[in-house]
């Protein structure tokens, strides 16, 4: 009953803001073909080429999200065996918890362990990932120290219908099904997205001389994001998404373990209403967003938090060459989580200003400011300065970067018990980088190599440590692990990106691309007589990763190879222990078929080409060579 009443109130939000729509559309039922003013992008307060934009490709329209950061960038994504697995990841030498995850603004990382699983997104519902390299907590909020990810979905912007279903079949049980509807009318805009993936992961798994299929290591991932939007004139609008994801996983166990069946259950609803105006001097942007993250553990440990989120910002541009972005938001936390007290809840805000002045036809400078705000807490002030110099022409620039950055306590670093710690720091730093690009190019060659190398060091690191004691509800002693501030860490890193395409012909091209990045994560505390992890790199966090590309076009087929290299990683903070480097190949081949207004996609693609023995988390077993075949289907009827 709970739960139905819970459905209930997600389908009266719904309803609730299609009638207010549709009372409005009673007052005019005149259809624009209106556009409004697009607000300035965060992009524009962030110095030079900080920002990596991912487009989804055919051959990734539904991948894990872990998947195409590992298979397209230089950040590197640990998977705790198959696909489905949960997957954390390292931003310039970061931990997880200093990547933020954003949906229309919202961070939508987990609040109580201040991360999130990459397997349990998958690209089909998106169009896009905008990648921000780099600390900007000016920017974006707490945690982000490593970088930010952003999910992007652009909606339709002609008359019409459009349709799109996705059917794959691969190795290891693999089962995936998507479909997209969209349409769009004079002023409205409505759409549903919605997928289905099935692995089982019974792989084979070869462990100290004995041969098994890899046992409890299942999983069903499933999600759907519907919205509508409506143009309240040609000025303004009003949107509405629903996202509704569903992972239920058993958890792979570590290698040569035949016994274990953990299994582990994330249920997520997130609805986000958005208002946009543009006025005579701006455009205000206003959200208001719900969350409910829902986790149960073997049936029986239950992790529940639900959040409401309000944000305002404001574009505006009131002299010449210097645009603002006002804004700030507030958000009430409620956990009910079996290790927290009953009455345990936290409200937090944020006020910021980002500026950017015009000061030469090539020179631009940022300055930006934020402060935080939370229950019980200080928290420090963010700001950040920049400048970036760009030629005439835009074929070469460069950019100089420093920012203060921060990363608040979680809800298990402050609430859980025993051992949950209110007397936390912030974590805290600062951030220097120097980027650089070029870009020479024509009709048939293009090219573009961009740098970065920057310098970030983090004070006040929360690690939870053994060494407390306490009493249990029985009166007995116990011991047990608490967070403190322990660590100082300095981070040295240097990216490149490399893409270069060519144009034969109309029909047929070609693009190499690539990156690399190194990444020196260094603790700099000593923790006790008998810590031996002084000056050492942080675990799981490779000093070298690089991925390389090569894709050809002839006429309506296509052809691709991939190729990621991973470097050691040490499993343990002392560094004594390590996993050799790595390198997967994969390759890809696609045909299309036009008729009509139908496209249809035919693809097949071999996955560890060389079928490589590796591990990406210690101990826990990744498929060797497997197959994947898929058909892809676009029906699109649209004007103009």
């Amino acid at each position: 009953m709970k739960n139905l009443i819970l459905e209930m109130r997600y389908i009266w939000l719904v309803g609730l803001c299609l009638s207010a729509a549709n009372l409005v559309a009673q007052e005019d039922t005149v259809f624009l073909q209106a556009l409004i003013i697009p607000g300035e992008s965060v992009q524009n307060y962030l110095p030079g080429e900080s920002t990596t934009i991912v487009d989804i490709q055919p051959k990734d329209v539904s991948s894990e999200l872990s998947s195409l950061l590992q298979n397209n960038t230089g950040l590197y994504l640990r998977k705790y065996g198959g696909e489905g697995q949960l997957s954390s990841i390292s931003f310039r030498g970061t931990t997880p918890n200093h990547t933020i995850l954003t949906w229309h603004g919202v961070d939508i990382n987990s609040q109580t362990l201040g991360q999130t699983d990459f397997s349990s997104l998958n690209t089909f519902l998106f169009s896009g990932v905008n990648i921000y390299h780099g600390a900007s907590s000016s920017v974006f909020g707490s945690g982000s120290m490593g970088g930010t990810i952003e999910l992007i979905n652009e909606n339709q912007k002609d008359n019409g219908i459009a349709i799109e279903a996705q059917v794959e079949r691969g190795s290891f049980g693999k089962q995936f099904h998507g479909l997209k509807l969209n349409f769009k009318k004079g002023r409205w805009l409505t759409g549903i997205n919605g997928f289905s993936n099935q692995v089982d992961n019974n792989f084979r798994v070869n462990f100290r001389g004995e041969e098994y299929n890899q046992n409890n290591a299942s999983s069903h991932l499933l999600g759907v994001l519907a919205f509508v939007g409506y143009q309240l004139s040609d000025r303004s609008r009003l949107e509405m998404d629903v996202w509704f994801n569903r992972h239920d996983r058993e958890i792979q166990p570590i290698m040569g373990d035949r016994i274990n069946e953990d299994e582990i259950l994330d249920r997520n609803v997130r609805v986000n209403v958005k208002y946009q105006t543009a006025t005579k001097v701006g455009f205000l942007e206003s959200n208001i967003s719900y969350i409910d993250d829902r986790q149960t553990y073997n049936h029986s440990s239950h992790t529940n938090l639900k959040r409401y989120v309000l944000a305002l910002d404001y574009d505006l541009s009131l002299v010449e060459k210097l645009t603002l972005k006002l804004g700030g938001g507030a958000s009430l936390l409620r956990p009910d989580v079996d290790s927290y007290d009953d009455d345990v809840r936290q409200e937090r805000a944020d006020l910021y200003v980002l500026s950017a002045f015009q000061l030469l036809e090539n020179m631009k400078l940022i300055a930006n400011l934020r402060q935080a705000f939370m229950t019980g807490f200080n928290a420090p002030v963010s700001p950040a300065f920049g400048v970036e110099w760009v030629s005439n022409n835009i074929n070469w620039g460069s950019s100089l970067h420093l920012t203060r950055n921060y990363r608040l306590p979680t809800l298990n670093d402050l609430f859980w018990r025993p051992g949950g710690n209110p007397n936390l720091k912030a974590e805290d730093g600062w951030m220097t980088e120097l980027g650089a690009f070029i870009a020479p190019g024509n009709d048939r060659n293009q090219l573009k190599l961009k740098g970065n190398i920057y310098r970030n060091l983090v004070n006040n690191l929360i690690q939870w440590i053994p060494g407390g004691q306490g009493i249990d509800e029985e009166g007995n002693p116990v011991s047990f692990w608490f967070p403190q501030n322990v660590r100082k860490v300095h981070i040295t890193g240097l990216e490149v990106d490399l893409e270069y395409k060519y144009q034969l012909s109309p029909s047929v091209r070609a693009k190499v691309s690539g990156t690399y990045a190194f990444v020196k994560s260094i603790n700099k505390t000593k923790g006790g007589a008998s810590d031996r992890s002084l000056n050492k790199q942080l675990a799981y966090i490779p000093r070298h990763k690089a991925t390389q590309n090569l894709t050809l076009w002839l006429g309506s087929s296509s052809f691709s190879v991939d190729h990621v290299f991973t470097g050691l990683r040490y499993t343990e903070a002392n560094n004594e222990n390590s996993l050799p480097a790595f390198g997967i190949w994969q390759t890809s081949v696609g045909h299309q078929f036009k008729w009509k207004q139908s496209l249809i996609e035919l693809g097949f693609q071999v996955r560890n080409v060389l079928n490589k023995a590796y591990q990406n988390y210690e101990l826990r077993a990744t498929p060797g060579r497997n197959y994947l075949i898929n058909l892809n289907y676009k029906f699109s009827k649209l004007s103009s």
